[in-house]
């Protein structure tokens, strides 16, 4: 059935804390699920920060939500790399 192929039954949310552009987040995150919001504000994908799916990895470009205080969140999905029966 193709249709258990499309839906994610897992909605993963990562706190991190560091003071680094990269943020790793683990592999296969599904593509154009990822919500970066510094402040609570909502980034903007190109402006704001990068992202590698495959990698797992988002970057931060724009230095104004790197500095001390501003609090990053990263909310994602991600593809099973392993799948149990």
């Amino acid at each position: 059935n193709k249709a258990i192929y499309d839906q994610s039954r897992f909605k993963l949310v990562a706190t991190y804390s560091n003071q680094s552009s990269n943020i790793d987040l683990g592999f296969n995150i599904i593509e154009g699920s990822e919500e970066v919001r510094a402040d609570g504000r909502t980034l903007t994908r190109g402006q704001d920060y990068t992202i590698d799916y495959f990698m797992g990895e988002v970057s931060i470009i724009n230095e104004d939500y790197l500095q001390p205080g501003v609090d990053l969140e990263v909310l994602y999905e991600s593809n099973e790399i392993f799948q149990l029966d």
